[in-house]
């Protein structure tokens, strides 16, 4: 048997509410393209939890003399 998951999604606010970082860095992090990938669902934005994940795993530092990539 194959079992397949299907990708999670969440919306700014759930984001938000998630990691506790304010919508308004969230949309700045859009803006600039400094944050995760998104998605342009109509009039809504959406983030795969996926991408989400990757994105802070890549923003992960042990020391502030670690080299910002």
């Amino acid at each position: 048997m194959v079992t397949t998951t299907t990708p999670e999604f969440v919306d700014t606010e759930e984001l938000a509410r998630r990691t506790g970082i304010a919508t308004s860095t969230w949309n700045k992090h859009r803006l600039n393209g400094t944050g995760p990938l998104w998605i342009r669902a109509g009039r809504r934005v959406i983030y795969r939890w996926s991408e989400v994940e990757k994105w802070l795993d890549a923003c992960t530092r042990q020391s502030t003399s670690d080299s910002l990539s």
